[in-house]
């Protein structure tokens, strides 16, 4: 017999891991140094040349007002580009100093970089590291790491969110956009967030899900849910509109809950069938990397079961 196995769904059949006594220890996280960045914004700033002459001609006799008068007009015909170009405002350059870390800057421009191909997004990610380093060879090193580090954990986060959708009962992918009537972006995740934990609390609902943004910059949320039996809010109905994505009309199943609260709602049926949950998975997991955006779970999600398993019930 197999004791305290730790037991989790691949998709297709059940796998148990073994206990281990070599228990691996989480490494300390090396507080990073703190170096100073100088950057540098650009102000608007007016000429006061303007200011001065109205200042002049208001305080000026008459004569002496049309003397200056005919100065200032000689002036003008004789450069005219000159002028315009003084009476524009001149942008002046602001240093701001602030305080921060390799790993925030590499972040950053690792987040602008997001959509370029992989060796694009290397030569951008070395040329703006440059700068905080001493040599090429220590740019090189240290963005070589950071990008094996960020694999790593994406790959993590896949089997983490692949195993949690297997080892529970989800009977529905949804699919939630915001209506700009209704909701800013920020507001939409807020209210959206909110709704979602409230039924999670009052209703036993799970869910787990990233949000996404179309091409045209319009953010979903796509996400899987487990609804009990009677805690459906407002009513499901069908409705036949086009698909701006295959150009073809279509049946989609939306909910009048969320249409009049959010926007949009669109509820596909998962339940006991494996392989519209892979696809779901499969479509939820390519935006791992394409966002860069963290999942959405709902609090007890485990990715596997503590159970014993007996010598006959192992496949050999």
């Amino acid at each position: 017999m197999y004791r305290e196995t730790k037991i989790y769904n691949d998709g297709s059949h059940y796998i148990a891991i073994p206990p281990t006594t070599n228990k691996a220890k989480r490494s300390k996280r090396i507080k990073e140094e703190l170096i100073t960045v100088v950057e540098e914004e650009f102000e608007t700033a007016t000429n006061p040349t303007s200011a001065v002459n109205t200042t002049t001609e208001s305080n000026n006799t008459p004569a002496e007002s049309f003397d200056a008068e005919s100065e200032i007009r000689c002036d003008t015909e004789a450069e005219p580009i000159d002028e315009v170009g003084d009476n524009e405002p001149k942008q002046e350059k602001r240093k701001k100093v602030r305080q921060t870390t390799r790993s925030e800057i590499f972040n950053t421009l690792y987040i602008e970089s997001i959509e370029m191909p992989k060796s694009k997004r290397r030569k951008f990610l070395i040329d703006g590291m440059r700068k905080y380093f001493q040599s090429d060879k220590q740019t090189v090193g240290y963005v070589n790491d950071k990008l094996e580090k960020k694999q790593r954990s994406i790959i993590c986060r896949r089997i983490r969110f692949t195993r949690k959708a297997y080892m529970h009962d989800f009977n529905y992918f949804v699919t939630l956009t915001y209506n700009n009537e209704l909701h800013t972006e920020a507001s939409f995740k807020k209210k959206l967030k909110t709704c979602l934990n409230n039924f999670h609390n009052r209703k036993d609902w799970k869910y787990m899900g990233i949000w996404e943004r179309s091409p045209k910059g319009r953010l979903h949320f796509h996400a899987l849910f487990y609804i009990p039996n009677g805690t459906m809010p407002g009513e499901l109905f069908t409705k036949r509109d086009y698909n701006l994505s295959t150009f073809k009309m279509q049946n989609t199943v939306q909910n009048t809950f969320f249409n009049s609260r959010f926007g949009r709602s669109d509820f596909e049926e998962v339940d006991k069938n494996l392989l519209r949950i892979g696809n779901s998975v499969a479509y939820i997991l390519k935006y791992i990397e394409k966002t860069g955006e963290k999942f959405v779970y709902s609090r007890g999600l485990p990715m596997y079961l503590i159970s014993d398993v007996e010598e006959d019930d192992v496949a050999t």
